[in-house]
């Protein structure tokens, strides 16, 4: 026979035994439990796709590789894909985030939202409101600008990449975090604890305010860690008084209108710490 007769004879050959041939990944228990792979539940193929195959998923793209059903058999309910590599869109955020500015006209709003469901608020650009918080909190800057910030009651609140143009005052037993912040120009101190509360700033700047970079007043304790205070024209750098406790650890405190550090005594006629 002729080469081209040979030719179309195996392919008719090879055609009648894969119509006839059941693979194994067809060969599934319609029963099973087994979770669909993410390929099937997008209604993609598990075969027949190329390596490298990009699917798009909600908000973000995924990049696939399919197995070969036949070398690497039942690996899942459909010998699916594995996901190498997500690389989430820059739009798309978390839904356990609340965002403001976002669905939400005022910043208080968006709090009582964060605060009765997600817990996490993110504060984009530059916001006219202060913040207030009275319960347990995690919010987020990246940048943004506020003009204070009031935490009081039992909350615990943590706040990270905020620039706050104003001042900071936590009281009543609270307990504040704040990581690489910045509070500058407030009319008198920059943060004040107070009320037997607890303050952690870590890599936290407190600039040119008016009056004392941190006070420690009541009962309550500030923790510093790798923080500058600088420029606080006509107080101390830190200011600790009536029974207030404050621990330093690689801090720069310098250029402020009175002395970088002071401890007054006590009204129990003891010294803070």
């Amino acid at each position: 026979s002729s080469p081209p007769a040979i030719i179309m004879a195996l392919t008719s050959a090879i055609l009648a035994a894969a119509a006839t041939r059941k693979p194994a990944e067809d060969r599934l228990d319609t029963a099973s439990t087994r979770t669909p792979s993410p390929a099937s539940s997008l209604g993609a193929p598990s075969r027949a796709l190329p390596a490298g195959f990009i699917v798009p998923v909600v908000c973000r793209w995924t990049f696939l590789e399919f197995g070969d059903p036949e070398v690497e058999p039942r690996r899942s309910a459909s010998c699916g894909p594995r996901i190498l590599h997500e690389a989430p869109s820059v739009a798309c955020r978390e839904a356990a985030e609340t965002v403001y500015p976002g669905t939400h006209r005022t910043l208080a709003g968006a709090v009582r939202e964060a605060t009765a469901g997600s817990r996490v608020l993110v504060i984009l650009g530059e916001v006219s409101e202060i913040l207030w918080v009275d319960c347990s909190l995690q919010v987020r800057g990246d940048g943004a600008t506020i003009p204070g910030l009031q935490v009081t009651g039992s909350a615990h609140v943590k706040i990270s990449g905020v620039h706050v143009r104003g001042s900071v005052t936590a009281a009543q037993t609270a307990h504040l975090e704040m990581e690489d912040c910045r509070i500058t120009g407030a009319a008198g101190t920059g943060v004040t604890a107070t009320d037997a509360c607890r303050v952690s700033l870590s890599r936290c700047t407190i600039a040119e305010c008016g009056e004392n970079g941190i006070s420690v007043l009541n009962d309550s304790a500030v923790h510093m860690k790798t923080c500058v205070v600088e420029r606080n024209g006509r107080g101390h750098g830190v200011h600790v008084a009536s029974s207030g406790a404050s621990s330093v650890v690689g801090c720069v405190i310098q250029e402020n209108g009175r002395n970088g550090m002071v401890v007054m005594p006590s009204k129990t006629g003891g010294e803070g710490s």
